[in-house]
């Protein structure tokens, strides 16, 4: 790696981390009125096709402040060719399902992803840019920049990250967001740690993704802070 990208991802790690203490910062203001919890559950599957494509399916119900309370649901497959080393390109249709009132509104949503990534010493700074068509005749982009440790913290294989990813539709301007995440969280890797001694039948790899999330969303031109508690689980083939 040249000097110049190093520096140039120093200096948007220093942005990532800068916007998660503004973050923390911001947290206490959740406890007052207009926020409210939430509850993630995600799976995921995916299989390698190639050295350099997979496919994967994801499905993911997510709670209300109630925790019996499901307000949302999505299945989604899709694919993932990684055109180069530091670049990985996606391509998703995604079903969405969201309660409205008393009755549930089906959603198509199209997506593409195009994710840079750059190393530096022990992390890895990802930069996913997300276009997505929605179903009500409107696109969406969606920016995240996560910057994630990739060493072997506890010798269990944790791998800590913050997150913040901004969503601008297109009515709007990059200016004018209408819905902002603040993540913190940590990946491992069961396979390598948990299972290390199980004798498996056929290779597979385990992933999980433990997650808080600082949701705050533009409503009424008032803005309402959400807190999301979440868990990924996923198997690769």
């Amino acid at each position: 790696m040249n000097e110049r990208t190093q520096h140039l991802g120093l200096k948007a790690a220093q942005r990532c981390l800068g916007s998660i203490v503004l973050a923390v910062g911001l947290a206490p203001a959740a406890h007052a009125l207009n926020s409210d919890w939430h509850a993630w559950l995600t799976q995921s599957a995916g299989m390698d096709i190639t050295s350099n494509t997979a496919v994967q399916f994801n499905q993911s119900f997510r709670f209300a402040s109630e925790p019996t309370k499901l307000s949302s649901y999505y299945l989604e497959g899709g694919y993932i060719y990684g055109w180069r080393e530091w670049l990985d390109l996606a391509a998703y249709y995604r079903q969405q399902y969201s309660k409205s009132a008393d009755s549930w509104q089906a959603e198509n949503r199209p997506y593409v992803d195009v994710t840079p990534r750059v190393k530096f010493g022990e992390f890895t700074l990802f930069d996913r840019n997300r276009v997505e068509y929605r179903h009500f005749d409107t696109t969406r982009y969606r920016n995240k920049l996560a910057l994630q440790s990739d060493g072997d913290w506890l010798g269990w294989g944790l791998k800590p990250y913050v997150a913040v990813e901004a969503f601008i539709s297109e009515s709007a301007n990059l200016h004018n967001r209408d819905q902002t995440q603040y993540t913190i969280g940590v990946r491992t890797d069961p396979t390598e740690r948990l299972l290390k001694y199980v004798k498996r039948r056929r290779d597979y790899r385990l992933s999980m993704d433990h997650f808080f999330t600082l949701q705050r969303v533009l409503k009424n031109n008032a803005w309402e802070d959400q807190y999301i508690l979440g868990l990924t689980f996923g198997v690769f083939f």
